[in-house]
């Protein structure tokens, strides 16, 4: 990672931010707190749609305001968030935090990555984009896997430590990052008026194939977690299983993460295919056992995530970098709901059958997004 000290400063709030001890014992928190199981899982539904509705907005805030600023904002409404988990009761107050956590989300999401790339940018070293980012999600993910053992050691204690001591991670990364030098932004455009509307056109074709195509790997690489445990189930593993097996998944996504910029060789195809693939394959094998093929899928997805994420930032201006980042959270969320509904709803009667029409469908419009993306590339070169 570059020797900096706004880098390894950005790097430790990342670090900070994705140590979670709350996720592993929310539902339990939440029962203390009064709220029935339908409750809590309306919550969660209210809370995906308000990062929905939130991403491009709080994208648009962070690039008129400043990515730093927006990381900051979103930090704050995690306190509150957090505070409200500690102090409120009932339905409607534990609501109205999780809109809280929903901004610190969203205000967060996409200014981090454009905070890291101008600030590299503005020492001349953007180039090392792909190997700074691919380092810091290792950490981050090595922070998670932490973070839930913690959690749950915590909590045999009191519930509400976990709370307090997350707030308090929050509260140390927001001092750091306000000692963090907020970069100029950046503009690629050219000079000639008529050249630089014939760029910004190609840029945007070339940046919106990838974001579809984001959109969707993104979504091959979730639907496989989210249906892992019906197909544990099917195999008769044990559920104290699960949560060593969701440990076993983030410790593959941070050891790919870490070696990304060294995986030159394993083609950008492959790597957005692959957790489609490995869908169809476990839906055909009918095997629960089939479900280590994930550990697969993580790698992948940690590969693709950095691969991803350095292709658009190396494609557009500072000046809308964290909206194009909120687009392509916003599609990833749009493209994952209408598919785990549909596939959801199949699954209610064969497990097997909903990941392999999940697979195929994701097999289907990755593969036709890959193709438009090498069109639109082999236009550019020959213009």
């Amino acid at each position: 990672m570059i020797n900096d000290r706004n880098v390894r400063r950005l790097a430790l709030v990342s670090i900070l931010t994705s140590i979670d001890l709350f996720s592993a014992i929310e539902v339990a928190f939440f029962l203390q707190k009064d709220l029935t199981a339908s409750q809590i899982y309306m919550i969660y539904s209210i809370f995906s749609i308000l990062i929905f509705l939130l991403e491009v907005p709080t994208g648009y805030i962070s690039d008129k305001i400043g990515y730093k600023k927006s990381i900051i904002l979103g930090l704050i409404c995690g306190m509150l968030g957090f505070m409200g988990f500690i102090f409120g009761k009932g339905f409607r107050v534990i609501s109205i935090a999780y809109f809280f956590m929903a901004l610190m989300n969203t205000l967060i999401s996409g200014s981090d990555d454009a905070l890291l790339y101008d600030t590299l940018k503005e020492s001349g070293v953007e180039d090392k984009f792909e190997v700074t980012y691919s380092k810091i999600a290792s950490y981050g993910y090595f922070a998670s896997i932490i973070g839930s053992i913690l959690g749950g050691i915590i909590a045999g204690v009191s519930m509400n430590i976990n709370v307090v001591v997350q707030t308090i991670f929050v509260i140390v990364g927001l001092c750091i990052l306000t000692l963090v030098k907020s970069p100029k932004q950046f503009d690629y455009g050219k000079e000639n008026i008529e050249e630089n509307i014939q760029y910004k056109r190609k840029e945007i074709k070339a940046v919106a194939t990838v974001l579809i195509l984001a959109g969707f790997f993104m979504a091959s690489t979730l639907i496989g977690t989210k249906f892992s445990q019906q197909i544990m189930l099917s195999a008769n593993l044990p559920v104290s299983f699960f949560g060593f097996f969701a440990a076993l998944l983030t410790v593959m996504a941070s050891i790919f993460s870490y070696i990304a910029p060294k995986c030159k060789k394993v083609p950008f195809s492959i790597i957005m295919l692959m957790p489609a693939l490995i869908l169809i394959a476990i839906g055909i094998s009918q095997n629960g056992f089939f479900v280590f093929l994930l550990l697969i899928t993580s790698a992948s997805r940690a590969l693709g995530n950095v691969k991803i994420t350095t292709l658009i930032n190396n494609k557009i201006s500072s000046k809308y970098r964290a909206t194009i980042n909120s687009v392509k959270s916003l599609l990833f969320r749009l493209f994952y709901s209408i598919i785990i509904l549909v596939c959801g709803k199949v699954a209610d009667y064969d497990i097997f059958l909903a990941v392999m029409l999940s697979g195929i469908i994701l097999f289907i419009m990755v593969s036709i997004f890959l193709i438009v993306r090498c069109v639109v590339e082999k236009h550019e070169l020959s213009t």
